[in-house]
């Protein structure tokens, strides 16, 4: 019966390489500050900014979602997106991750506009969080952490984004594996 298996699933953009190396080199300045036993650090493999969240999708849910989602992108060209800082999110009160943050941007919010539409699309119950894109570098491991950094600039090339791509989440004991499912390009009309 394991066709019949639910898969957890999101939908996300990825950083290009250069700004990947650029991020790599301005976490390793914050892995010498902090303190490891409150921190773990996520693979680079595994960086994304997540446009929606699907949870658990069934089998006709899985099937029918790269047409729908190439149906609400229709329209939508590559852009790019400025890095404003690394800092705790969602905030320095209630840290959750140290992450990289951006400035806001038009067409990014329209790309999880889109991803959320496929999501109605497909039976999925409205998200009501606002949209806070960020790259989640560092997880904390309790609940009030001893470290909290101060915000990191850092002069960034603007990050390119020219596809979204729809990842399964497989939850281990060493961390989530995110596999692409299905990669959707954004193209030039």
């Amino acid at each position: 019966m394991s066709h019949h298996r639910q898969v957890r699933t999101f939908i996300a953009t990825i950083p290009d390489q250069a700004f990947t190396q650029r991020l790599v080199q301005a976490s390793a300045l914050l892995k010498d500050q902090a303190p490891l036993k409150d921190l773990r650090w996520i693979d680079p493999k595994n960086w994304h900014i997540t446009l929606r969240f699907l949870g658990n999708l069934n089998p006709r849910q899985l099937v029918v979602l790269p047409a729908v989602l190439s149906k609400t992108l229709a329209g939508h060209q590559p852009f790019s997106i400025r890095f404003k800082c690394i800092h705790c999110f969602p905030s320095t009160s209630k840290p959750q991750v140290i992450a990289a943050l951006f400035a806001p941007s038009s067409e990014l919010l329209a790309l999880a506009r889109a991803s959320e539409l496929a999501a109605r699309a497909i039976a999925l119950t409205p998200e009501d969080r606002l949209f806070r894109p960020h790259i989640s570098l560092a997880r904390y491991s309790k609940r009030q952490p001893a470290y909290l950094p101060q915000a990191i600039t850092f002069d960034s090339l603007p990050l390119a984004i020219n596809q979204v791509i729809i990842f399964s989440s497989e939850l281990t004991s060493c961390g989530p594996i995110y596999k692409p499912l299905h990669k959707l390009p954004l193209t030039i009309s």
